[in-house]
């Protein structure tokens, strides 16, 4: 007897992704920018300016915008990295160079790009520390833009590791001043990286979820919840804060493929300017009334007082999203959300950890689903579901 094959005639609807995500651009402030100076150990991170070229002394910049926050089921189109340049050296010929290795913001001087690191030699190597083919460049005059769309594209579909750009002049006789990511700098001349997406043409079936629980503990009132609050605290600010949030999925049909799946949160405050937060799925469930920093219900104790990694919440980061003032970012929790809904883990919801916790002034705030309509956080899922009519061919 021949084997059965089974057709099905597919009818799927196409909702526009404009409809969920608006004009379909989002902008992030970098999220590290400093200055290396010749023969110098002096730390540039908490500078205002970033001076490139020869200013008593020959100096260089480093500049990093954290991964794309473009949801999952998209597609960048276009990429530009926006430096405000001020006062000095306008007219200059500018050149980014994409970084190949490790640095941050609070160490990297001449010598050192990291607490234990070192650069291959003073001042970085040209295709060690830093890749010799110049990756974009643009003439220094205000608002000083570089097309970095083919960087961005590598490091969202992780063919390249995201170590961020090396920023110099042509001709470094002379020298240019731009404006970082510094509270004493209006936000309106902060750097930052702007990103055209589209909805992929796979066609789809959107839901967005409402939020089921969300809520924040802290270290110093170990015993306080906050599930009532309009608002949730990630950082340290005179102690450790913490999110929790949860959305139920079951209205998705039992025979959908996700395509991709976002929880969407509001930011509108921050107290430091670089924070990038963490979501982290949830292995222990808990209650929105009762979660505080010691326990996940009334009677029952976390792992450790906090939430311990590998036992209260899977250690591996699901994603993590940089946070711009005063609007929307998606986190991408598509991987959890197909788990959830296959059965192979349970929906607990997710951990936010603020990156910056180590730093007792840096305090980032999300929206809850007590606030305001126009501020809550919600999940969108984007699945296909094939229906119509079943044709056996023998």
């Amino acid at each position: 007897m021949k084997n059965k094959l089974l057709l099905t005639i597919a009818t799927i609807t196409i909702l526009t992704a404009g409809l969920i995500y608006g004009d379909l651009v989002t902008t992030n402030y970098l999220a590290e920018d400093t200055a290396i100076i010749e023969n110098s150990n002096f730390i540039s991170a908490n500078e205002n300016t970033i001076i490139i070229g020869t200013f008593t002394t020959l100096r260089r910049g480093l500049l990093k915008a954290a991964n794309p926050d473009v949801p999952g089921g998209y597609e960048i189109t276009n990429a530009t990295l926006h430096i405000y340049q001020d006062t000095y050296g306008g007219g200059a010929s500018v050149g980014l160079y994409s970084m190949l290795t490790t640095w941050d913001e609070y160490h990297a001087n001449w010598t050192n790009r990291t607490s234990s690191g070192t650069w291959s030699v003073p001042g970085m190597a040209a295709d060690v520390d830093y890749n010799s083919t110049i990756a974009a460049s643009a003439t220094a005059s205000g608002w000083t833009t570089f097309d970095v769309t083919g960087e961005i594209l590598t490091f969202n579909d992780k063919t390249a590791t995201n170590y961020g750009w090396f920023l110099k002049r042509d001709n470094e006789a002379g020298f240019t001043r731009f404006r970082t990511v510094d509270g004493r700098n209006p936000k309106t001349q902060w750097p930052y990286l702007k990103l055209d997406y589209r909805a992929l043409s796979e066609p789809a079936e959107y839901i967005t979820n409402a939020i089921s629980g969300d809520t924040f503990i802290q270290s110093a009132n170990p015993n306080s919840t906050a599930g009532a609050g309009t608002t949730m605290l990630m950082g340290n600010l005179s102690g450790v804060y913490r999110g929790l949030i949860k959305s139920e999925i079951n209205n998705i049909p039992s025979n959908a493929t996700i395509l991709s799946a976002d929880l969407r949160v509001y930011q509108d405050y921050a107290n430091g300017e670089n924070n990038s937060v963490d979501i982290h799925r949830m292995l222990t469930d808990w209650s929105e009334a009762k979660a505080s920093w010691n326990s996940n219900t009334v009677s029952t104790a976390w792992s450790t007082p906090g939430l311990a990694a590998g036992t209260d919440y899977k250690a591996v980061a699901t994603d993590t999203s940089y946070m711009p003032l005063d609007e929307y970012v998606p986190f991408d929790v598509t991987e959890d959300i197909k788990a959830f809904h296959n059965g192979t883990a349970d929906n607990y919801g997710w951990f936010l950890i603020n990156q910056r916790e180590s730093n007792s002034t840096d305090l980032t705030r999300f929206r809850t689903k007590e606030a305001i309509a126009n501020w809550q956080p919600s999940l969108v899922i984007r699945y296909h579901v094939l229906q119509g009519t079943v044709i056996i061919v023998q």
